[in-house]
């Protein structure tokens, strides 16, 4: 499913064979699924970068192993 998100990310289409590809292995829901996850990344992601919301500094910490 990764060539499926990077595809749609890079070329904002999938091809039918591909597409094809994908329902052999998840099935025609899983594909429809798996497309509105890959949506709902792209609608946080982008509201997140818009309004420049990082992550919360306990959080940072917790990144990079200091507190």
């Amino acid at each position: 499913m990764y060539r499926i998100a990077t595809t749609l990310f890079e070329t904002r289409v999938i091809p039918d064979a591909l597409y094809q590809q994908g329902v052999r292995v998840l099935r025609e829901r899983g594909v429809v699924d798996w497309i509105g996850v890959l949506g709902y990344y792209t609608l946080v992601a982008r509201t997140l970068n818009t309004f420049k919301i990082g992550r919360p500094e306990a959080i940072q910490a917790d990144l990079i192993g200091t507190r």
